[in-house]
């Protein structure tokens, strides 16, 4: 066993929580708002009556399940149609299947341990134990292959699987019927017997005992650190540090009435439980009620956590509820002719699998993922191990971009100067979402906009610059989603407006010249270029472009925008375009070991060459020597000795010129000339 917290440790960390309750306020359980979606069914599977959790295979395209029949059925879950049946025919009630890679073990009436082969058109027993006295739970698998089994009688088995049966290794003496065992991370053998917890070391003594004020029902869950969180029937929520005795007890909580589903661990660690008051508890790790969730009936079978954090739970009302990881809503219910006591499983496409008196159901959730993903949730607990903790926590889109309050879903939205605005998507996931919201494919600065981090986006009063199109990125530690779908902003009565500008150019004659603006306003906005004020014929796009610049294209430019509701103009920018023959000053220059500089007659500077430390002068370079940018045709640095970059220069009359870039190693050469 991990080393246990000290009692004080203990105490000091259930006073904490305690306070905690009486200073935060619960989030308050309303009465339960019932959403039936029949058309999430995607079939059905009549059965002679389900006496056991489902379990997916690897693959997720066989659902193992037992029945009153007393055989294990294989069914297709695309179809919902029987794969096999008639081949196992067990003498009385099967366990709950388990899956340790292609093989499933089964516990019999008998006394007896099965292994069981999928040969696709039947099952093939290839182990079968001894008869081990009594019917068996549910098996357990730790991470080595052992298999535990508990009886009930009284007896914890731990068995090697060793053809055409199983090996023996030990068996644990326990006060009462043994309930499915649940293997911890370190190897230790949780066991509910007689209402007290048992810790079973892998040799078979025991290591610890733990027993409240009145029996446990519930199957413990196990996190990440150990923590092991049950309920019991004294209407108390438990959870204990590793050391599993009544000295390791973090935190507690009274739900009024007794505890008897077993509970799960969210990718975050938060912990739901539910009670016989109706009622589905999130905790936080500290034991603090996160919120809290009312359903028509108890919910009694075990808890379920989807790929995306969704909370399935069976409930005595005859309904399999899907509640909202972040506050309990409840999303959506599928009602059932009975009630749902059996652990709901889920495969990597979306789907979930449960039981209900004689029918399989397979119901359609908005998680779905791809076929090269393994079921999120796939058997009795969610894994061999039995300690239901989900470990999948990538955030998944169910809704796209769309305006608040906007019942329609529409992708576009035609607004008007000064209106209020909010564009949301919902996202589900196992543990925190980080957003960026995006305009036109640029992240959209929280330093404008601190909302542009959330999962709505708000304008307070929409202006022309708020026009474009929206998407947004959704991410956490493990994974990330965009949205697939563009939510537009028309605006209908915004004059035109620059976003983005054309600036001062030079060049050298056959370079291209390139300028570029950005607009908003109420579309259709119409664009006209003009150079030295007159209209560039058939210059009409946002960009204007001349491939091979020469001297005559020096001058001026600038672009009109206009729409119905008015006309902007850009920046005029002066283009110089300078001839790429080098008339030199007359004046030696310095040179570094891989750039040149020349300066023409008409004092302006020029530099080409290796830049990685700046020292062209173009601010265009890093200064760490990484930045490996080679310039092979001549860049203008300045012009009549003004300063517009790193480099510092001046032009005087008699001709000297000063150029003090970067000069590692004394790139340099001659200095001032």
């Amino acid at each position: 066993m991990k080393c246990r917290p000290s009692v004080v440790s203990a105490l000091i960390l259930f006073v904490i929580a305690a306070f905690l309750h009486q200073s935060i306020g619960l989030v308050s359980a309303a009465r339960p708002v019932l959403t039936d979606d029949p058309d999430r069914i995607l079939w059905t599977n009549i059965t002679k009556g389900v006496v056991s959790s489902p379990a997916l295979s690897p693959d997720g395209l066989t659902l193992y399940i037992s029945s009153q029949d007393r055989r294990l059925h294989a069914i297709d879950t695309l179809s919902g149609e029987e794969k096999w049946t008639n081949a196992l025919k067990f003498p009385g009630t099967l366990s709950s299947p388990v899956l340790d890679g292609e093989r499933i073990y089964v516990g019999g009436a008998d006394g007896r341990l099965y292994g069981i082969i999928d040969q696709g058109d039947f099952g093939e027993i290839d182990l079968r134990s001894t008869s081990l006295s009594r019917p068996l739970s549910t098996p357990a698998i730790g991470a080595d292959g052992t298999v535990y089994v508990g009886t009930t009688g009284r007896r914890l088995y731990s068995l090697t699987p060793e053809f055409p049966g199983f090996f023996v290794n030990w068996s644990y003496l326990a006060p009462d019927d043994v309930r499915p065992p649940v293997v911890t991370d370190d190897g230790t053998i949780l066991i509910v017997s007689g209402g007290h917890l048992r810790g079973v070391n892998e040799d078979g003594t025991e290591a610890s005992a733990f027993t409240p004020r009145s029996a446990i029902k519930s199957l413990p869950a196990v996190a990440e650190d150990g923590t092991i969180q049950f309920g019991a029937n004294d209407e108390r929520v438990y959870a204990l540090g590793s050391g599993g005795t009544t000295n390791d007890v973090l935190w507690r909580f009274d739900t009024d009435k007794n505890v008897t589903s077993s509970g799960a661990i969210g990718a975050d660690g938060r912990f739901y439980i539910a009670s016989e008051n109706s009622r589905l508890y999130c905790f936080t790790i500290n034991g603090v009620v996160r919120w809290k969730a009312a359903t028509k009936a108890p919910i009694r079978s075990a808890i379920s956590i989807g790929v995306d954090g969704t909370i399935y739970a069976g409930c005595d009302d005859g309904r399999l509820y899907a509640f909202s990881p972040e506050d309990g809503t409840i999303l959506w219910t599928v009602k059932t002719k009975t009630a749902v006591r059996t652990s709901p499983v889920l495969d990597a496409f979306g789907v979930v699998y449960f039981g209900s008196g004689k029918v399989v159901y397979a119901v359609q959730t908005e998680a779905m993922a791809d076929d090269t993903d393994e079921p999120a949730w796939p058997m009795f607990r969610g894994n061999a191990q039995h300690t239901a903790r989900a470990t999948e926590c990538r955030p998944f889109l169910i809704e796209e971009p769309h305006r608040v309050g906007d019942t329609t879903g529409a992708a576009r939205y035609d607004a008007t100067i000064g209106e209020p605005l909010s564009i949301a998507v919902v996202v589900r996931a196992g543990a925190s979402v980080s957003y960026q919201w995006r305009l036109n494919g640029a992240e959209i600065d929280p330093d404008g906009n601190r909302t542009a981090t959330n999962a709505t986006y708000v304008i307070a009063s929409v202006s022309a610059a708020d026009a474009g199109d929206y998407t947004v990125h959704a991410f956490n530690d493990c994974g990330e989603v965009e949205s697939d779908r563009i939510f537009t902003l028309n605006l209908t009565n915004a004059p035109p407006i620059i976003t983005s500008n054309i600036t001062n150019q030079f060049l050298l004659a056959g370079s291209p010249l390139i300028l570029q603006i950005g607009a908003a306003g109420t579309v259709p906005l119409a664009f006209q270029w003009f150079f030295n004020s007159n209209a560039i014929p058939f210059a009409t796009n946002t960009a204007y472009e001349i491939a091979n610049a020469q001297p005559s294209d020096s001058g001026v430019y600038f672009v009109t925008v206009t729409n119905p509701h008015g006309t902007n103009e850009s920046f005029h920018a002066t283009i110089s375009v300078f001839s790429n023959v080098l008339a030199l000053a007359g004046k030696p220059l310095g040179a570094g070991q891989r750039h040149s500089l020349a300066v023409l007659s008409n004092q302006t500077l020029w530099a080409w060459g290796l830049n990685n430390f700046g020292q062209l002068g173009d601010a265009n370079s890093g200064t760490t020597g990484t930045n490996l940018i080679f310039r092979s045709a001549p860049q203008l640095i300045g012009t009549n000795g003004s300063v517009t970059t790193n480099a510092v220069w001046v032009s005087e009359s008699a001709g000297r010129v000063f150029h003090r870039p970067a000069n590692q190693r004394h790139a340099l050469g001659l200095g001032p000339q």
